[in-house]
């Protein structure tokens, strides 16, 4: 069995590894204290575009220019290639952005639970040092029933199903821009990219000059039969980059929804004082493992998500980092930059060291839990396993699996995951299988949830509006 290490223990080998940037607190240079780039007041603001996965920015490969933005932040800052979500649901992930822990600590492991008023947010470590605090989300069920907005001064929720992301900045940015002496943390979710793909003109003509409705086009067959014969907002379409055009295209209007925050920042004068960290809660997928314009598994379509740092004070600029990090790291990272002491309860890691060339700051394992507990899994820089904890849900997509049915991908080989070594597994891949199910047995049993669980009594209205964004 891997041994999982505490944060005691990480902290600990960090010293004995030495090396003036981790043993002296020094940069690479030796110069001068790496803390000496630290800002007093500086702002924090956290930017979640929903349902983006990675591939589709342009910074982390996609063909077409979708994110120019984000790009020119990446080459600003620090961008992670391989940084995961722990859940492919919104309420779960955002709970972990906000709070570094697993949902299987936090306790949100659906779109129907409330977070627990015990948990400690980002807003609420943060009010203790004089941070005022706001956020504005752009979809119903990020809302104060939920939970999530406690601790925020300033909270704008979303009164209809969703909103579109020009009206969310408009509100963010009517505070951002408001003059204090308080230094503030903000949070900011744009929810365009999520399905039903319906970008404003000229959006949804950017990256489509075909025809949607090419009767010589078959690649939207699966796509219709996954959704029970027909996909309901594209009936007739046959051309399966047509939706997925309209994805490039609502990324790249929150793309533009970035810039005009990064412009109000710059003339507000608080451009060069804000650590602006940008990622998404989960992906998409697009008919891999047989899911069409939805998010459901833990696949790499799935869980594959940006995260860039950008901060001015930093003193590293244009740096990739290539060893895995996750949703759980977020905070620790902000509190260092910060110079705020990091809370024993958190179970992410500070990126800091990465961002200044440290390799080993963080164990090379993101564990990732399935909404509702349908399966838990791991990811390691060359595995995937996952592991199945009840049947699949009925209709099910093209998705079709049972209790205990287990997958391992060579992710060295097989990014894609189409090769699942466990149908024929020898002797070395089941005593991977093995040792992979008693390391999350013994994880899963490390951080069963201390806050509790309650579920949300919703009404028949609210209940229809969540089925109909496919929760």
């Amino acid at each position: 069995m891997k041994h999982t290490i505490s944060r005691r223990e990480f902290m600990g080998q960090l010293a004995r590894w030495g090396g003036c940037a981790v043993a002296l607190g020094l940069a690479s240079s030796c110069s001068a204290p790496w803390t000496a780039w630290r800002r007093p007041k500086t702002n924090v603001l956290i930017i979640t575009l929903d349902t983006l996965r990675a591939d589709h920015l342009s910074c982390y490969g996609c063909a077409y220019p979708t994110t120019p933005t984000l790009d020119w932040m990446a080459s600003q800052g620090i961008r992670f290639a391989q940084a995961y979500s722990h859940c492919e649901r919104t309420s779960p992930s955002h709970v972990s952005i906000l709070s570094s822990l697993h949902p299987r600590t936090h306790g949100v492991l659906h779109s129907r639970m409330v977070l627990s008023p015990k948990v400690q947010t980002l807003q609420k470590m943060l009010r203790a040092y004089d941070y005022t605090s706001m956020a504005a989300v752009s979809v119903q069920h990020l809302g104060p029933e939920w939970g999530i907005s406690e601790g925020f001064e300033a909270f704008y929720p979303c009164e209809e199903a969703r909103r579109l992301g020009q009206n969310t900045v408009d509100l963010a940015l009517n505070w951002l821009t408001t003059p204090r002496k308080q230094p503030f943390f903000a949070w900011v979710h744009l929810f365009d990219p999520h399905w039903i793909y319906n970008p404003l003109p000229p959006y949804d003509k950017l990256y489509y000059q075909g025809d949607p409705y090419d009767p010589n086009q078959h690649s939207m067959e699966e796509a219709h039969r996954s959704h029970g014969g027909v996909v309901t907002c594209w009936p007739g379409v046959t051309d399966l980059d047509y939706p997925i055009a309209l994805y490039n295209g609502a990324t790249t209007y929150v793309d533009d929804q970035v810039a005009r925050i990064l412009d109000a920042l710059r003339q507000s004068g608080q451009g060069e004082n804000t650590l602006i960290v940008v990622t998404s809660d989960h992906g998409e997928g697009f008919g891999e493992h047989g899911v069409y314009f939805d998010h459901f598994g833990i696949h790499e379509e799935q869980v594959r998500i940006p995260l860039i740092f950008y901060y001015p004070g930093y003193p590293w600029q244009g740096v990739v980092v290539d060893e895995m990090v996750a949703h759980v790291d977020i905070v620790p990272t902000i509190l260092e930059t910060l110079g705020i002491p990091l809370p024993e309860h958190l179970e992410g890691y500070s990126l800091l060291p990465a961002m200044r060339g440290q390799v080993g700051f963080r164990p090379q394992v993101v564990y990732l839990q399935m909404f509702a507990e349908h399966a838990v899994g791991l990811v390691t820089p060359k595995q995937k396993f996952i592991h199945y904890l009840k049947p699949s849900p009925h209709p099910p997509f093209l998705v079709d699996f049972d209790i205990d049915d287990v997958e391992l991908y060579d992710l060295s080989v097989d990014r894609a995951e189409q090769v699942n070594l466990a149908l024929d597994p020898d002797a070395e891949t089941l005593e991977t299988i093995e040792q992979y199910q008693q390391e999350l047995i013994a994880w899963q049993e490390s951080g069963a949830t201390p806050y509790g669980q309650t579920q949300l009594e919703l009404d028949e209205e609210t209940e229809q509006m969540l089925q109909d964004l496919g929760y």
